[in-house]
């Protein structure tokens, strides 16, 4: 019986999710991936299981931020109260507990890009520091909040910790009103319920 991931993006955009991953790890391996923006945890069971298939044990890192709450949530120009709460948590929750290589943090994007450079995080007995060495990024997911100064929060804060052919996407780019004269140079791809932004450090790209 095939796994589902219980997500919004649409079977096209977690597919193409899936791919981008993999290139991501392939040209930047063994750094740690980070989504913001978690919900029901349905991508991210998606890309915890890439992992497993990517990697032996032990795996590396997998980190997801998502505050939860009911925290209004911001797409684009306009707000929508308590979208996020206790429910949606704990199918989160629920869906990820088997992976040892996941821990989630109950942050705001802003708040996450912040303050989590360079903190410790432990994995298979070693410490690293998040953005450096062992611990750059190798892939993040940004769909948090939708609004442009979110956006590009993220992506300034992403860029210094990642590893130099890491990849950076934007989940529901066209809700992010105003953000696409200051996007960095970036790859654009439209599915039937997602629209991706997909960005590389070295601005290389990817062969999608």
């Amino acid at each position: 019986m095939g796994v589902t991931y219980d997500s919004d993006m649409g079977e096209d955009a977690l597919e193409l999710l899936r791919r981008v991953f993999g290139a991501a790890h392939a040209q930047a391996p063994g750094g740690i991936s980070i989504e913001v923006g978690t919900r029901r945890g349905g991508s991210a069971l998606l890309f915890l299981t890439a992992l497993e298939e990517l990697y032996p044990d032990p795996r590396p890192l997998f980190l997801t931020v998502d505050p939860y709450g009911n925290k209004p949530y911001l797409a684009g120009s306009y707000a929508i109260e308590g979208t996020y709460g206790a429910a949606e948590y704990l199918a989160a929750k629920s869906a990820l507990d088997a992976f040892p290589n996941h821990a989630h943090f109950l942050l705001e994007d802003h708040d996450f890009w912040s303050r989590m450079p360079g903190v410790r995080l432990w994995s298979a007995g070693r410490p690293m520091l998040l953005g450096q060495g062992e611990g750059r990024i190798s892939f993040v997911l940004l769909d948090g909040d939708h609004d442009a100064v979110s956006v590009l929060f993220g992506i300034k804060g992403a860029i210094p910790l990642m590893h130099p052919r890491g990849v950076i996407v934007v989940d529901n780019i066209d809700k992010a009103t105003g953000v696409d004269g200051l996007l960095p140079p970036h790859q654009r791809w439209r599915g039937r319920e997602a629209e991706l932004a997909i960005l590389t450090p070295d601005r290389q790209g990817l062969a999608l």
